[in-house]
């Protein structure tokens, strides 16, 4: 909370932001603050944390990179070139990149992701105010260029704070020096959302092209985005209806672009899976259907009986190999779902916690439950104080997008693993709770010295 306070302080006082030209200046210059924030605690946290890390990178990303730059492409398989399909192909280029850099030094390794995610919370204050003049176009109310000095600057301070919270943000912090690729795929998840806002606004040709472009290096991050953009368009074109047909050609002149982007790569992939069509990436999720339930013991069944001739965990499989088992194992779930409904909800309530013990540890898996289900209560809070302001639309689009990583995740793994991406607009949420805290403390400060 000190921290918090120390950021607020320089936030303009209530009559200081007059204009959208002194709005977008105060902006700006709170975003950098939250960055450098950002990036002294996550540098801080890579050197304190590096004994702890060790060299340990996850998802055998390391292997990816290291054949990437000795020349053998996409593949899993160490010093073999063997096309893979299992993983998108962001995060691969990227990690060969950074080696390339910074060579096997872990320390900068994890700085360099710290300093990624420092610029995730930089946007988060930038998505945050766009989110806030929504309502204010749509439902009615004036323009925040017209509106009172004191609400431009309330959008200021709830941006900041949205920002400061997740720039001191534990979950993220911690995974972003565990080298995961959740980091970079949050970061243009909200990249994503501040254009597609931004583009909510006034909808037009030139932001259509950019949100296209970026929504397409989101999908090239992982695949599960794919659906969240259909959904956000159909929000867009409900939200953009003043603007009728520019709207509409508009939309579809995003998702054009977006096509384009991941078309190399979908090709790719179609040529190396044996003219199969591989939706960016092999999901991997039927794996961990395999044997549909977990024995008593909190270990799985040994998932290799159920694979069959020329199978085997995906990572060691050639692409053909793959997509070959991914449609087996899915009909296979598939038949079982269908034969046992009351199973599968089963399944679904042991993945909130069952996934967290087998992988990291009794101890831990409370820890994140525990912390997860803070932030969630917070943010829930924080949701009903901006629905009572008339943020609605705010409250809407965030849920749409945490529900979405939410369903989808729940039925295959532990949803509080996978929610890490949606961190950002819980974030959101939970500033207008600090705000509305923060607002009373003062008043109650200022009715004592008066």
């Amino acid at each position: 909370m000190r921290l918090m306070a120390s950021i607020l302080t320089h936030l303009p006082e209530p009559r200081t932001v007059s204009n959208r030209a002194d709005l977008r200046r105060a902006l700006v210059r709170n975003a950098f603050a939250v960055f450098a924030v950002a990036v002294v605690v996550r540098l801080l946290a890579a050197a304190l944390l590096q004994p702890h890390f060790g060299t340990d990178v996850t998802d055998l990303y390391d292997v990816m990179g290291r054949n990437l730059l000795a020349g053998h492409g996409f593949s899993y398989q160490a010093v073999r070139a063997v096309p893979s399909v299992t993983r998108a192909p962001f995060y691969p280029l990227y990690w060969a990149a950074a080696l390339e850099v910074f060579g096997r030094n872990f320390i900068l390794l994890r700085m360099a992701e710290g300093i990624v995610d420092a610029t995730t919370a930089a946007l988060v204050v930038a998505l945050s105010a766009a989110l806030y003049e929504l309502p204010r176009r749509y439902v009615g109310s004036p323009a925040l260029d017209s509106a009172s000095n004191e609400s431009q600057s309330r959008v200021v301070a709830i941006a900041t704070c949205a920002g400061a919270v997740y720039a001191v943000q534990p979950f993220s912090i911690y995974y972003a020096l565990k080298l995961s690729s959740e980091t970079w795929f949050t970061l243009w998840l909200v990249l994503a959302l501040l254009c597609i806002v931004r583009w909510y606004r006034a909808p037009g040709y030139g932001r259509a092209v950019i949100v296209g472009a970026v929504l397409g290096v989101l999908m090239l991050n992982k695949s599960t985005g794919a659906g969240l953009v259909f959904l956000l368009v159909i929000a867009g074109l409900i939200l953009s209806r003043k603007w009728g047909r520019v709207a509409y050609l508009s939309s579809l002149v995003a998702v054009a672009i977006a096509a384009l982007v991941i078309m190399p790569w979908l090709v790719r992939d179609y040529r190396v899976a044996g003219d199969r069509f591989v939706p960016i990436q092999t999901l991997t999720w039927w794996n961990f259907w395999s044997d549909f339930d977990f024995s008593p013991s909190r270990q799985t069944n040994t998932v290799a009986t159920h694979y069959g001739p020329g199978g085997g965990h995906p990572y060691g499989l050639s692409a053909e190999a793959d997509v070959q088992q991914e449609a087996r194992l899915r009909t296979q779930a598939f038949r079982w779902i269908w034969a046992h409904p009351g199973g599968f909800a089963k399944k679904i309530g042991q993945n909130l916690l069952e996934f967290w013990y087998l992988v990291q540890g009794t101890r831990q898996a409370q820890v994140i439950f525990a912390g997860s289900a803070l932030g969630l209560v917070l943010a829930c809070l924080g949701g009903w104080i901006a629905w009572r302001g008339r943020r609605r639309v705010v409250v809407a689009l965030i849920a749409i997008v945490v529900l979405y990583f939410d369903v989808l995740y729940s039925p295959i793994k532990a949803v509080f693993h996978y929610s890490l991406v949606v961190v950002p607009l819980l974030c959101v949420l939970q500033a207008y709770l600090l705000w509305w805290i923060l607002e009373r403390v003062s008043y109650r400060r200022i009715r004592k010295s008066a």
